[in-house]
């Protein structure tokens, strides 16, 4: 599968000095955008089977300062042996490791994640998705979108039929200050996100996806982009930064 110089999502593979734990246990930090995630942030490691079904092997949420800790759910289908675990923050992939740890009371395996922006407008959105678009719309001289422009990701044609793996979005206006004391505010102005649902006929394949406005309006038209999809893993944030043109009168 090729990779994607684009993410960005990364994580650690270090012991920590803990005791107590039981097997198959993950620990570390959650940053957004380089900044610690706040108290809340819901953290998922996931086991996908070759038949495309999945289970949720373990969940929790990220405490002060951007630390999580989490254990492996004691079940059959989230401890067989070469087990694959894909670590999701609020629904957004953020890696995968292999089984952590196989002695009960051994330490935890740290798994330091990093999520993009995206991980912020997707709080009561949970569940895996099949990909994620998301970026900023603005102009030639890069003035950003007004809030409120409809943005359609679709696949090509030949890959799935009616509203399969279809999804829209709108621009708005994205604002964080996190709750760690010293970290920097974001704010970014015409941001969009899209989450496609999983859909038979768009995985384990390669699908050519169009960006593409929808009814902008008098505010201009959105040049078309298209963003070539690997799947799995599922749930990848993909980033395009997308362009609005004036209307010719």
């Amino acid at each position: 599968m090729p990779s994607h110089p684009h993410l960005v999502a990364a994580l650690g593979l270090v012991a920590l000095p803990m005791t107590g734990v039981t097997a198959q246990s993950f620990a570390g930090t959650v940053q957004i955008e380089d900044r610690p995630a706040d108290s809340g942030t819901y953290v998922q490691v996931v086991v996908f089977r070759a038949d495309r079904s999945f289970t949720v092997c373990g969940d929790t949420t990220v405490g002060p300062s951007g630390r999580y800790q989490l254990v492996v759910y004691p079940k059959p289908d989230c401890r067989t042996p070469g087990d694959r675990y894909e670590f999701y923050v609020n629904g957004v992939w953020a890696g995968s490791r292999s089984a952590a740890s196989s002695a009960p009371g051994g330490p935890p395996v740290s798994a330091n994640m990093t999520a993009p922006m995206l991980a912020l407008r997707t709080t009561n959105r949970p569940g895996v998705r099949l990909v994620w678009f998301y970026g900023t719309v603005a102009d030639h001289l890069n003035r950003p979108a007004p809030a409120g422009i409809r943005i359609v990701a679709s696949p090509d044609t030949s890959t799935s039929r009616g509203n399969s793996c279809l999804g829209t979005g709108t621009t708005q206006d994205l604002f964080w200050t996190p709750k760690t004391p010293g970290a920097q505010p974001l704010n970014v102005k015409g941001f969009y996100l899209i989450g496609v649902e999983m859909s038979a006929e768009c995985q384990d394949k390669v699908v050519l996806f169009e960006l593409r406005g929808a009814g902008a309006g008098n505010q201009g038209t959105i040049t078309p982009q298209f963003v070539p999809l690997d799947t799995p893993p599922y749930g990848l944030p993909n980033r395009k930064n997308l362009v609005l043109t004036a209307n010719q009168n």
